[in-house]
C-alpha cells in the first residue's frame, strides 16, 4: 500500500525488523517497512475475531522477547501474531481481578527486566505476567499507599529500575521491588 491510514497519530514505535509501527485514531496500525516504504495496515474487522480489537491504537511497545504489544483506547490490548498476521486480545473482565483492568490503555512500557508495564485510563498501572497471561493491578486507593490518580498518561523506567508514572493527580516514582509508591505533586515542588 502506497500510504499512511490515517493523519491522526498517537505513537510510533521502531521494531527489530526494520519496520516502523505507528498507531493512529480511528484507523488502526501501520508497519511501514523502511526499506522499502511499503505500509501494512492492521484495522478492526468485526467479522474476522483474530483482527485488531479496535482502531484507536494510543500505545506501542516491544519487549526484548521481540514481541509486538498494541494499547487500544476502548478495546483493550492487542499481542501480534507475525505467523499469521493476527492478534490475541487482552480486555477487562468484569469481576476477573487478574484480567487487565480497563481496555482505555494510554501507554505502554517493556521495561529492561522484559516485564510489561500497561497505563490505563481509569484502572491506574497494571503489569502483565507472561507465565500466566494475567494481570497485577495498581489501582488508586484512598487508604493505602497507591498510585495518586487512575488516569495514566506515561510511563518511564529509570537506571535504577524504578517506573516513574504521569498522572493526572502529580508524578509517581514506583518501586516494582517493593510495590512502594512515592507521589510528587506540587507541594512537593512541580511546577
Amino acid at each position: 500500500k502506497g500510504s499512511i491510514s490515517g493523519n491522526n497519530i498517537l505513537d510510533i514505535k521502531p521494531d527489530d525488523k526494520g519496520n516502523i509501527w505507528i498507531g493512529t485514531w480511528g484507523n488502526g496500525v501501520n508497519v511501514m517497512d523502511l526499506a522499502t516504504k511499503k505500509f501494512k495496515v492492521f484495522k478492526h474487522d468485526p467479522a474476522n475475531l483474530n483482527s485488531l480489537s479496535g482502531d484507536n491504537i494510543y500505545a506501542i511497545a516491544q519487549p526484548p522477547d521481540k514481541k509486538i504489544w498494541l494499547g487500544s483506547f476502548g478495546d483493550g490490548l492487542n499481542l501480534y501474531q507475525p505467523e499469521t498476521n493476527t492478534f490475541a486480545h487482552f480486555k477487562n473482565v468484569e469481576k476477573d481481578p487478574k484480567s487487565l483492568g480497563s481496555d482505555r490503555i494510554n501507554s505502554l512500557l517493556s521495561d529492561s527486566k522484559g516485564n510489561l508495564w500497561i497505563g490505563t485510563d481509569d484502572a491506574g498501572l497494571n503489569l502483565f505476567v507472561a507465565r500466566t497471561n494475567s494481570f497485577v493491578r495498581f489501582p488508586h486507593n484512598d487508604h493505602t499507599n497507591s498510585i495518586s490518580s487512575n488516569t495514566v498518561l506515561d510511563l518511564f523506567e529509570d537506571h535504577s529500575g524504578n517506573i516513574w508514572i504521569c498522572t493526572l493527580s502529580g508524578l509517581n516514582k514506583f518501586d516494582p521491588n517493593t510495590h512502594h509508591f512515592t507521589v510528587f505533586k506540587t507541594k512537593d515542588g512541580l511546577p
